[in-house]
């Protein structure tokens, strides 16, 4: 907040720098942030409160195309015919909605500000993995590769398989995840999604499939 009526644009520029720059997964240009502190300085100016004015500033971040979608800015002058590497922050963005479904954490973000996240890239990958929060690639990525989104809309006839329930149901999904998830984490070989002697049961699960013990 304004210390006095003379330090509104400096608070109101200060106050959004960080939150500009997670919301749009880099750092604020000084241009950005000057037409933010413009929204606020304007919504004063006519008749606004403060507060008001950094609502205004917080929903111009949130509707700015480079919070609603993954921007990635090409050198100038653009080439259409060149290939060029992306940046540091690009790839932490790349990395962390491929792997987590989300922004890049405060790790991924100081290694780009760093310019080591292309030469530390296995390391970083590995640790996003071991985090909880790759939960979603088995979700998101492994559910569309392995339509297992389509299991709830399943319906086997009754008449063949009277024991087929909601209960079998969600089983069959978490043991196509942890299956997902076990050849992922432990860097199995891609063709044991068709030839593994080995999957994750609980005793209904194993029951329906005629697996003993």
């Amino acid at each position: 907040t304004p210390g006095g009526p003379d330090e509104g644009r400096g608070a109101a520029r200060d106050g959004r720098e960080p939150i500009a720059a997670r919301a749009w997964r880099r750092p604020a240009r000084a241009e950005e942030l000057d037409l933010l502190a413009d929204l606020v300085e304007g919504a004063i100016g006519a008749g606004d409160s403060f507060e008001r004015g950094v609502q205004i500033g917080l929903t111009a971040i949130l509707i700015s195309p480079h919070f609603l979608f993954r921007v990635e800015i090409d050198p100038s002058p653009i080439d259409p015919t060149a290939v060029h590497p992306i940046g540091e922050y690009e790839l932490a963005t790349r990395l962390s909605y491929f792997l987590w479904s989300s922004l890049p954490d405060d790790d991924l973000l100081a290694a780009a500000a760093e310019g080591r996240l292309r030469r530390d890239l296995a390391a970083q990958v590995s640790r996003l993995l071991d985090d909880p929060r790759s939960r979603a690639l088995v979700e998101n990525f492994g559910g569309q590769w392995l339509q297992t989104r389509r299991l709830g809309r399943a319906a086997p006839d009754p008449a063949t398989y009277a024991a087929f329930d909601d209960d079998l149901r969600r089983s069959m999904q978490i043991e196509t995840e942890m299956f997902f998830s076990y050849i992922l984490k432990s860097n199995r070989s891609v063709l044991d999604f068709i030839a593994a002697d080995y999957t994750f049961l609980n005793q209904r699960l194993a029951e329906h499939y005629g697996i003993a013990g």
